[in-house]
């Protein structure tokens, strides 16, 4: 039996274990590299708005409101940070493979409407390109 390489980047594991073995696997693996960087865009904004809801629910929880109307900003303020921070980990839990699929099956479906929206939103990018 021939030796196997060891692969330093994947942390000990057999450089053969980590290649494909079917023609699902490849097909896989093309598919998940296709919405890659949908995926690390979606992430970087999901923590983007993470770090902010942190950031703005410390500042208002270490700053005492002087007076009893600025109580009232500081709570709406902390529901704002709290709302972030939910939409943050649904963001994090989108599925763009199932929203693709969903997608296309809409548009199946509805050809007639698909065509309308996307005639739609060609106008609309027109007339705002068209104003610069």
């Amino acid at each position: 039996m021939a030796p196997r390489i060891k692969s330093g980047v994947r942390g000990g594991m057999d450089f053969a274990d980590s290649l494909p073995s079917t023609m699902s696997d490849i097909e896989k693996e093309e598919k998940s590299s296709e919405f890659a960087g949908l995926e690390r865009v979606r992430d970087a904004i999901a923590d983007t708005m993470h770090t902010t809801a942190c950031t703005l629910a410390g500042k208002l929880r270490s700053e005492e409101p002087a007076d009893p109307g600025a109580s009232e900003a500081v709570d709406w303020g902390l529901q704002t940070s709290r709302w972030l921070d939910r939409w943050s980990d649904e963001l994090r839990q989108w599925d763009v493979r199932q929203s693709e699929a969903r997608l296309q099956a809409s548009i199946t479906a509805h050809p007639g409407r698909a065509l309308l929206m996307a005639g739609a939103v060609g106008i609309l990018l027109a007339n705002l390109l068209r104003r610069r």
